[in-house]
């Protein structure tokens, strides 16, 4: 019997060697992979998000921005008529907790100079916000890299992708958002440091 386990093994020893060898290399990044995201430390930084605000518009009416630490939501003369008529930006609070985004009611038709005025508005700048694409303990917030797709054929045709989908992404770790509502061109404003 031992023979017969020996003669097999010697004369099948490449096939099996080409069968063992990928599946055992898959493993080993499989697990290399996992052991640096757990090293990781998880995000520490709570992060604002601009929703439905495209800035590189020029027909934008919206400005939102940080100046000296403050967040600013403005609108010059020339634009009002057209941020009457404009889809409305979204101001989202994404908790590093919980990594879910929470909507906050900012209420766009209070302006005053053309700035808007809004009671949650100053909540938010009696806080520490920070400029800057990464945050301090180094997330940066991104599209995924690679999303579920429909195979072949939904590739080539645009299929299953998804536009609403961030992710915060450091070196080590990728971390998916969770969100209530679809993100759409959603930006970074801030990072919040409490």
């Amino acid at each position: 019997m031992r023979g017969t386990a020996t003669r097999l093994l010697s004369e099948n020893l490449v096939p099996i060697v080409g069968v063992a060898l990928p599946l055992g290399l898959m493993a080993l990044f499989f697990i290399a992979g996992r052991a640096t995201e757990a090293l990781a430390d998880p995000p520490g930084y709570d992060a604002l998000l601009a929703v439905n605000h495209d800035e590189r518009r020029t027909d934008q009416p919206w400005h939102i921005e940080l100046q000296d630490g403050r967040l600013v939501i403005r609108t010059d003369a020339r634009t009002n008529r057209a941020a009457r008529r404009s889809v409305t930006p979204e101001l989202h609070l994404l908790d590093h907790a919980t990594l879910r985004t929470s909507r906050i009611a900012i209420d766009f038709a209070s302006l005053v100079d053309g700035v808007v005025r809004d009671p949650d508005l100053d909540a938010l700048n009696r806080k520490h916000l920070l400029a800057g694409p990464e945050s301090p303990d180094g997330y940066r917030l991104e599209r995924p890299r690679r999303a579920p797709t429909g195979g072949l054929v939904g590739d080539l045709l645009g299929f299953g992708r998804n536009r609403s989908r961030y992710v915060l992404r450091s070196d080590a770790r990728t971390i998916a958002i969770r969100s209530t509502e679809p993100l759409f061109q959603a930006r970074l404003v801030a990072w919040i440091a409490e």
